[in-house]
């Protein structure tokens, strides 16, 4: 994280210029993909079977992680929710293919790569 110091003050027409007052303002960076590792589960899954997927970012504090499936990631709502868990259990699933996507937010990280 990095953080800027700002001095901010007020002047107008009819008053001259204020006491400056100290503005900090702190800049997080965006997790990369490689900060986030997922639990590979697809050779385990028969038809019907739920998925657990697991996520794990070790350098994000306070983590919050958004789970999306296929293209979902594209729209600003995530399909399969919001939460503190790392977790996410699936509906039973039909033979095929099937994307899912997570991205990790925390208070030391904001949201940058997607992974799948």
């Amino acid at each position: 994280m990095t953080t800027y110091d700002f001095w901010v003050s007020v002047e107008g027409v009819d008053y001259c210029e204020g006491e400056k007052i100290k503005l900090p303002i702190t800049v997080k960076p965006n997790i990369q993909e490689s900060d986030l590792t997922l639990t590979d589960v697809s050779d385990k899954l028969c038809e019907n079977d739920r998925a657990t997927l697991t996520a794990s970012a070790p350098l994000v504090k306070d983590p919050v992680y958004t789970w999306y499936y296929n293209d979902e990631v594209k729209k600003t709502e995530p399909l399969l929710g919001t939460n503190q868990i790392s977790l996410y259990q699936t509906e039973p699933l039909s033979t095929g293919t099937h994307k899912f996507y997570v991205t990790v937010s925390g208070s030391n990280y904001c949201t940058g790569s997607v992974k799948n």
